[in-house]
C-alpha cells in the first residue's frame, strides 16, 4: 500500500517547538501527516512552517477528543486507508508506526492499540506514579467493558479506514 494512503493525526495543544521535531520525525517515512492545532495560543502552523504536512486549526480548545475527530474526518475525505493517531509530544517513535499498521494492513484487526507497557525499556520511560494513576485507569476501563487493556489512555493506535 502507498504510504501517503496512511494519515498520521497529530492533535496540538500549545506544544511550540517539540511539535516541529515530532513531525519532521513522521516526514521521511512517506505517510500523511495531519496537525490539528485544537486553539493554542500560538497557532501550530508558526512551528511547521515548510513542511509538508496539512494543519487545520480549531478557534478554540475543544479537546484532544475534538481535535482527533478533526483530524479523522479530515483524512477521510482525503481518501485515508489507515488512520494513525500520535502525539504531539514526541512520546512515541515514529518507528513504532510499520508495526502498529501491519495488522491492519494484513487484514487482521481493524483497530490497533499502542502500549507503553509491554516493552521493559518503554516502562521505564513512564514516571512511577503515573504508571499507578494509568494502572488504575486499567482498572476502571476493565470494569466497564471487561477488556483488559496494558495502557488505556494511550495516544498511540490505528484504525483501518472503513469506506462507504
Amino acid at each position: 500500500m502507498e504510504r501517503r494512503g496512511v494519515f498520521v493525526i497529530v492533535p496540538a495543544y500549545n506544544e511550540g517547538r517539540v511539535l516541529r521535531s515530532t513531525v519532521s520525525g513522521l516526514l521521511p517515512r512517506g505517510y500523511t501527516v495531519v496537525v490539528v492545532d485544537d486553539g493554542s495560543l500560538v497557532p501550530a502552523h508558526q512551528f511547521l512552517e515548510g513542511l509538508d504536512v496539512y494543519c487545520v486549526r480549531h478557534s478554540v480548545n475543544l479537546g484532544q477528543g475534538a481535535a482527533l475527530q478533526t483530524g479523522g474526518e479530515f483524512a477521510l475525505a482525503l481518501g485515508a486507508d489507515v488512520i494513525v493517531h500520535f502525539d504531539a509530544d514526541g512520546q512515541h517513535s515514529a518507528d513504532l508506526i510499520e508495526r502498529l499498521i501491519a495488522p491492519i494492513l494484513r487484514g487482521e484487526a481493524d483497530v490497533t492499540l499502542g502500549s507503553r507497557f509491554l516493552d521493559p525499556a518503554d516502562r521505564r520511560e513512564v514516571p512511577v506514579r503515573k504508571q499507578v494513576l494509568l494502572k488504575a485507569g486499567v482498572f476502571v476501563s476493565w470494569a466497564f467493558t471487561r477488556v483488559w487493556l496494558s495502557d488505556t489512555h494511550n495516544g498511540f493506535r490505528a484504525l483501518f479506514a472503513h469506506r462507504r
